[in-house]
C-alpha cells in the first residue's frame, strides 16, 4: 500500500470522493505494463526471470524490494516459420506487457483454453517484450536502418546459410575466398608466363 491509496479525510468527504478512493485502490492491485530488468534466461523453455525496476512503497512512503516474477514468456518477431531471433540477455531492462487474464493453460498447451484461474491482471500473466533503447547499452551486434541504407555490424562474423542473389555490385575491402581460393591472390597453373593474359572465365 502506498500513500496515494491510504485514505485520508478528502476522501470520505463526499460519495464522489470515496468512489474515487476504491476505484484507485481497486487500479493499484492490478498490473498492465511495467519497466522491468531482466535477471536470467532460460532459452530452452523461452522464458525469463524479470523484476519490476518501479519499486513499490509501504503506507509509510517507505521503499520495497520488488519481488522477482518467474516463467515470464519473451516476445519474437515471427511470422510462420520465419521470425528474428533475439533472445533477452540477463541485465535488460525493458517493458513487460501484463495479460488480461491467466493465460498458463494457453502456454503450456499452446492452444485455444479456458483462463487456469479467476486472477486477473497479476504479473504472472506477463510476457516481455523487449529492451528499452535508453535503458540499456549501446549494442555492439546490429541491424541500423538509416533511410539512406542498411548497416548489418557483426563483429564475430556473418554467416549466411542459403544462396544468395544480387541485382547490383558486390564490393568487398577484404579478401573474397570462393571453395577455399582467394580471389585477389589465387593463380592460374599451365600458362606460360609473359605479357599474354589468360581467356575469360567460361
Amino acid at each position: 500500500m502506498s500513500v496515494e491509496t491510504t485514505m485520508m479525510a478528502h476522501d470520505s468527504a463526499s460519495e464522489a470522493n470515496s468512489l474515487a478512493y476504491v476505484f484507485k485502490k481497486l487500479l493499484r492491485q492490478a498490473t498492465f505494463i511495467e519497466i522491468v530488468i531482466v535477471e536470467s534466461v532460460d532459452s530452452d523453455a523461452k522464458t525469463c526471470v524479470v523484476k519490476p525496476l518501479v519499486t513499490p512503497v509501504n503506507a509509510a512512503n517507505e521503499e520495497i524490494d520488488s519481488q522477482s516474477v518467474s516463467g515470464i514468456p519473451y516476445f519474437r518477431l515471427q511470422m510462420g516459420s520465419s521470425a528474428i531471433i533475439i533472445n533477452p540477455q540477463a541485465g535488460d531492462m525493458g517493458l513487460m506487457l501484463v495479460c488480461d487474464e491467466d493465460i498458463s493453460n494457453v502456454l503450456s498447451g499452446k492452444a485455444a483454453a479456458t483462463a487456469a484461474t479467476g486472477q486477473r491482471h497479476s504479473r504472472q500473466f506477463g510476457v516481455y517484450l523487449g529492451g528499452i533503447g535508453l535503458l540499456n547499452g549501446d549494442p555492439t551486434e546490429y541491424i541500423e536502418f538509416t533511410g539512406s541504407g542498411i548497416n548489418i555490424v557483426a563483429p564475430n562474423g556473418l554467416k549466411i546459410d542459403g544462396t544468395v542473389t544480387t541485382t547490383s555490385t558486390i564490393t568487398a575491402e577484404g579478401e573474397v575466398t570462393g571453395n577455399g581460393i582467394a580471389l585477389s591472390s589465387h593463380v592460374h597453373g599451365g600458362v606460360e608466363s609473359g605479357g599474354s593474359e589468360t581467356d575469360k572465365p567460361e
